[in-house]
């Protein structure tokens, strides 16, 4: 709440220095509300993510009430408001120097993001906030837990190769780069999940026959 409040005051103080947007053929016509949705936008984002997610968070009847667990979800939350805040930093030191920031601060925030979420995704217990969320991974712990670790170790390389190419590369090859490894991060993602579903399955078909097996058949 404070970065999101520090946000809002920053946004405050630049607002005399953001341009008027202009919109459509006549360059003359813009909108009254231009200035306010570049000035504010992000930081009224940050603030209703963080709401939705405390929300959610509140009336979810799946998490886990520890200590361990309020820790991990918290951070996360606090990395993507953070993330968000960043970016809108980006925003105001761009209109505030009239330097164009974007290529190179948008790909190195993006990168630190993921590689923060992803660092804390092993830790992360079932909950309906955030995570890889389907009916397999709610019904079995154990697929929840080896899903979101590898996501975490994907999510970890991919954001340290847009966090390099935001670094050493070029725009134009930098976003094909990101465009192909976060393509092959989700790839491998689905087929790991697939795969430890249908391995989870045969093992629960297998227990349920043996549970089937009468007790004087088994003697």
């Amino acid at each position: 709440m404070a970065v999101i409040a520090v946000s809002w005051a920053a946004s405050a103080a630049v607002y005399p220095k953001v341009p008027e947007p202009y919109w459509g053929i006549d360059s003359h016509q813009s909108k009254s509300l231009g200035r306010v949705m570049i000035a504010f936008l992000l930081p009224a984002a940050a603030g209703m993510t963080y709401a939705f997610l405390s929300l959610i968070s509140k009336r979810d009847s799946v998490r886990e009430r520890s200590a361990s667990f309020e820790a991990t979800f918290w951070g996360l939350v606090f990395r993507i408001v953070l993330f968000i805040v960043a970016l809108h930093a980006v925003v105001l030191g761009s209109l505030a120097s009239g330097r164009n920031f974007f290529p190179r601060a948008v790909p190195i925030l993006l990168g630190l993001a993921i590689v923060a979420v992803g660092d804390l995704l092993p830790r992360l217990r079932p909950n309906l906030a955030i995570g890889l969320r389907t009916t397999a991974t709610f019904m079995n712990r154990e697929l929840w837990m080896r899903t979101h670790r590898v996501a975490g170790y994907a999510l970890v390389m991919f954001g340290a190769i847009i966090l390099v190419t935001g670094l050493f590369l070029p725009p134009r090859i930098g976003a094909d780069v990101i465009l192909a490894s976060g393509t092959a991060a989700a790839a491998a993602l689905v087929w790991y999940r697939l795969r430890v579903s249908r391995h989870t399955e045969m093992q629960d078909d297998a227990i349920n026959k043996i549970d089937a097996i009468p007790p004087e058949a088994a003697r």
